[in-house]
């Protein structure tokens, strides 16, 4: 079940980012970004919305995995982890050098969009606890 949803929020992210990006790059957004502290940007492509989105979901579709196998609570610990590495992953173009405040602005959402459409759907095909909680 994990993985079948895996596969869907896969496409679904990346499609949602990268129409993100065109639509971004079709409003005029300057789409050149630099790393952390760069000094000079470069050219991001909507293709680059894609690698990047499907490669981070299915890091993302592994950790629903490991957890719903090894976690005593693997929906609420997926959640917490993944919200914390959301925030964490939004730091990355609020302090990219040489890049436009709007670029900015558009690569957060795109964080935003990606993150909106994973978190919820992965963690509600986890279970909410296990067997291995002596709680239940």
């Amino acid at each position: 079940m994990i993985w079948r949803a895996g596969a869907f929020v896969v496409v679904a992210s990346a499609l949602a980012t990268t129409m993100w990006a065109v639509l971004a790059d079709l409003a005029g957004v300057p789409m050149r970004a630099g790393g952390v502290g760069a000094d000079h940007s470069d050219k991001i492509t909507p293709a680059h919305f894609t690698f990047a989105t499907i490669t981070d979901v299915a890091l993302a579709v592994v950790l629903a995995v490991v957890l719903a196998r090894r976690a005593t609570r693997p929906a609420r610990t997926f959640r917490n982890v993944t919200v914390g590495l959301t925030a964490l992953s939004l730091l990355v173009p609020l302090f990219a050098g040489d890049t436009t405040a709007a670029t900015k602005v558009t690569l957060v959402i795109a964080h935003l969009i990606a993150a909106g459409i994973v978190i919820p759907i992965l963690t509600r095909r986890l279970p909410a606890a296990t067997f291995k909680d002596n709680r239940i």
